[in-house]
């Protein structure tokens, strides 16, 4: 789900982060790895594996590992992610 805009951005996870099912679980960090690209630009990438989260039946799913990719660019003296790249490892042709 692609989202611009901080508006548009917290409407989406207002409304997923309400659902019971969604927020089953834990999560933990395989690793951070973060690179300073150039002045006041940083990228950070990561990998979470959450464990117990459930599918909207209540079915716990098996762990999952998530890819994440985010920017940073300093503004005004503070870091902010200037965007945000979530990507789920999966088996292919396996059914979620």
């Amino acid at each position: 789900m692609r989202r611009v805009g901080r508006d548009s951005i917290e409407a989406l996870l207002t409304t997923v982060f309400k659902l019971p099912f969604v927020t089953a679980g834990v999560t933990t960090y395989e690793y951070h790895d973060l690179r300073l690209v150039g002045a006041g630009v940083a990228i950070l990438r990561s990998r979470a594996v959450r464990t117990g989260q459930q599918l909207p039946d209540g079915t716990v799913e098996a762990p999952r590992r998530i890819n994440h990719l985010r920017v940073f660019v300093r503004q005004d003296g503070r870091w902010e992610i200037v965007s945000h790249l979530i990507g789920d490892e999966r088996t292919p042709g396996r059914a979620r």
